[in-house]
């Protein structure tokens, strides 16, 4: 995990666990992540999705000249770490129309690109992806973190890893 992918205080240390008070400085790596698959959540219509699993090589164009094969692509993104400037391996591709979107959530499971497989998936506001999360800080703490954004029903995330997924309550 890269230094800057850490929860850490002014004296260096990381947060104790249950406490992420004073540490907005170096908060983890925050983005919008995809929902549940398709059986659990209708699919959303708007343009955008979720794309995981990208090979470490692949460029924005590389993946916005493969999800054109779907519909016109307005953008193509691949996140980067801020420190060392290599992928991080997901990114959002956005589409000119829904269709196109729809066209490549049809095909979701069966995508390859550099000989690796594309996890897609749709991406909402109610459910945010977070990394770097020490293994000691509590979803108590996250919890009561991410609640100053609005009321948190549930964190996800597999167990002994550094990333979960905050899901806020839906307002509607």
């Amino acid at each position: 995990m890269s230094q800057a992918n850490r929860i850490t205080g002014a004296d260096g240390q990381n947060s104790p666990a249950g406490d992420m008070s004073g540490y907005l400085a170096n908060t983890p790596s925050v983005g919008m992540s995809p929902t549940g698959s398709s059986a659990e959540r209708p699919i959303r219509t708007g343009p955008k999705i979720f794309i995981g699993g990208v090979p470490y090589t692949a460029t924005e164009k590389d993946v916005a000249d493969f999800f054109s094969q779907f519909g016109p692509v307005v953008s193509a993104e691949i996140k980067v770490d801020k420190v060392t400037g290599r992928s991080r391996g997901f990114g959002f591709v956005v589409f000119e129309t829904a269709e196109g979107k729809m066209g490549a959530m049809r095909r979701k499971g069966e995508l390859f690109l550099h000989n690796r497989q594309i996890n897609i998936g749709e991406t909402t506001a109610d459910r945010v992806f977070v990394g770097g999360v020490p293994p000691q800080v509590s979803n108590e703490a996250i919890a009561t973190h991410f609640s100053k954004y609005g009321p948190v029903q549930d964190i996800e995330g597999p167990p002994n890893k550094n990333y979960l997924f905050v899901v806020f309550t839906d307002p509607s």
